[in-house]
């Protein structure tokens, strides 16, 4: 049996690999099948996830939602808790369901996989960082700031500690726009900075997180007046994303709207207007050539 089943597995991870996904899925789902016969809740988890996600990539995210829901009702009772697998699976369901813009059942289903992975050990607290920032992703986009703020802070502590540099920048981002949000700009400005001095010393090469940042520091800035600041901020955004991406991509267009802003705001409309008209061009480039995907 455990050959059957992992021979299932082998050819369907080989199949996935290969982006033949629907043939995958039948592989997945008759392994799942012998695992839940013979009770072996873990590695069903696995498999369900792996068939979920097998499901969200064949772009049917709804079924990967269906089938996730039904998997949990019927493995949840027999898993012997805590269970890493079941957190895993919880976690990614939580994601499901934050595409799918039902913020509510995300809410739910992180603060569900967030009472597990506590009971874990050590070694999975990255990992219950994680759900404490997409809780917290979760609750900036239903505009509960306060509490979004906690679930940030404690993913914050926990990447910290781990020494991860790269997830503490976003938590450190995400923590910022809800400043931003509250309208807390010390905070906010604070926590920018904070973020991008993190990503300069720990990736000196250019990145789009590092874009971001700098974007994200000058529109705080601007709304301070403190405007001399926030077009340098802003400009560097720019030029981040100019070489990064070339001439026509939309994050450079915001950063030429962004300035353009902070410039009209100091009755500089010659100049605002010249950089309105840059961004303008690019959204019509946009309109034939699709935005750039190849984020980091």
């Amino acid at each position: 049996e455990r050959a059957n089943w992992q021979f299932l597995l082998e050819q369907a991870d080989s199949l996935q690999g290969l982006k033949t996904y629907e043939e995958a899925h039948q592989y997945y789902k008759q392994a799942l099948e012998i695992l839940i016969q013979n009770a072996k809740w873990e590695k069903a988890f696995e498999t369900g996830l792996a068939l979920a996600n097998n499901l969200q990539k064949q772009g049917s995210l709804k079924q990967a939602i269906a089938s996730s829901e039904k998997l949990i009702k019927e493995l949840a009772p027999n898993t012997p808790q805590p269970s890493v697998a079941m957190g895993n699976f919880l976690h990614k369901l939580g994601v499901f369901y934050y595409l799918d813009n039902d913020y509510n059942k995300a809410q739910q289903t992180f603060e569900r996989a967030i009472l597990l992975r506590q009971q874990l050990a050590k070694e999975h607290e990255l990992d219950l960082a994680r759900s404490h920032h997409n809780l917290g992703v979760v609750l900036k986009e239903k505009g509960n700031l306060t509490l979004a703020i906690k679930h940030l802070q404690e993913a914050i502590r926990l990447r910290k500690t781990h020494s991860k540099p790269t997830l503490l920048a976003d938590s450190y981002h995400e923590l910022g726009i809800v400043y931003e949000q509250l309208g807390d700009y010390d905070q906010a400005l604070a926590t920018h900075l904070t973020n991008l001095a993190i990503l300069e010393q720990n990736n000196p090469d250019i990145n789009y997180k590092t874009g971001r940042t700098y974007s994200e520091t000058g529109i705080v800035y601007r709304k301070r007046k403190t405007f001399d600041k926030a077009l340098k901020y802003l400009k560097k955004s720019q030029s981040i994303f100019n070489e990064l991406y070339g001439p026509n991509d939309v994050d450079g267009a915001r950063a030429y709207t962004n300035i353009g802003n902070t410039l009209a705001d100091q009755k500089k409309f010659e100049e605002a207007l010249s950089n309105y008209q840059k961004a303008h061009k690019i959204y019509e480039a946009q309109k034939n050539d699709p935005p750039n995907l190849a984020r980091n």
